[in-house]
């Protein structure tokens, strides 16, 4: 399960940073295994405005980053 995050880079943003892992890893494993038939998903969600996540944060920022 990936992030929206790991495709929008933000300083100091360590979640963003472990979503570009998974993202990275998945299209690394793509490419190694669409040869052989298989296929991969990653699945990457925007922004959810969960309750409570975003009090101390200041709200979600504008423009969906």
């Amino acid at each position: 399960m990936g992030s929206v995050a790991g495709f929008i880079h933000t300083p100091g943003d360590l979640y963003g940073a472990t979503k570009r892992a998974v993202t990275g890893l998945a299209e690394n494993v793509r490419r190694a295994v669409t040869c052989h038939g298989v296929g991969v998903t990653l699945i990457a969600p925007g922004r959810v405005d969960t309750a409570g996540f975003w009090d101390n944060l200041g709200g979600p920022r504008k423009g969906g980053r």
